[in-house]
């Protein structure tokens, strides 16, 4: 490990303002901290702690346990059946017949659900909700690239979102995620997809064909 002196450069809009800065990063130092590969490119994150005031840059990992993902889908499970037992004396719904004015505010055993699941969500780190997300839609939208390797599936989708600016603040994804009553099913469609065996190309038209 080292520590060094460095200074940031401004780089300046056609307007004359300052809008970005940048810094120096020697190839050796980028080469053994893993930024850049000679075979592959490498997912990059930029983490941004305001907080602790620091910016790190580092290559982008697969930060969830079997144990974290499963502990979220138990808790996820539980408020489903909690909201359900409550949703299950509605007419509308027994019915088949949604009327939104029928439908009771939350009891108090769905709010207590509600705040232990968060709980658990806000005890992550910022990168492990991100990474919850990701799962999350990969599993909703049945969507990821079958051509690369578990991992590498995972990493491409996460980069999209990234692109996409759906990383907000920790609390909004939080909130987003309590609110999918379909969490759990999301969560462990998305282990599924990520766990299938690679295809090639042509293996992925003929199955949209069939």
């Amino acid at each position: 490990m080292e520590i060094k002196k460095i200074k940031l450069s401004a780089k300046r809009g056609g307007n004359g303002y300052v809008s970005s800065y940048s810094v120096n990063i020697g190839s050796n130092e980028a080469r053994t901290c893993g930024l850049v590969s000679a075979e592959h490119q490498i997912l990059l994150c930029k983490v941004v702690d305001d907080k602790n005031e620091q910016i790190i840059i580092k290559p982008k990992r697969y930060t969830l346990t079997n144990e974290t993902v499963q502990s979220v889908i138990s808790t996820a499970d539980q408020l489903r059946k909690i909201s359900d037992l409550q949703l299950g004396s509605v007419p509308c719904v027994i019915q088949g017949i949604i009327d939104i004015s029928d439908i009771p505010e939350p009891d108090e055993d769905v709010r207590r659900a509600e705040a232990e699941l968060e709980r658990v969500l806000m005890d992550l780190s910022y990168e492990e909700v991100t990474d919850l997300v990701t799962l999350m839609l990969i599993g909703r939208e049945d969507d990821a690239d079958m051509t690369l390797e578990g991992p590498e599936r995972f990493l491409d989708y996460w980069g999209y979102l990234s692109e996409r600016g759906v990383f907000n603040a920790k609390e909004s994804l939080v909130d987003y995620m309590v609110e999918k009553m379909p969490l759990p099913e999301y969560l462990r469609k998305g282990l599924e997809i990520l766990e299938k065996p690679v295809r090639t190309e042509t293996e992925l038209e003929d199955f949209d064909e069939w």
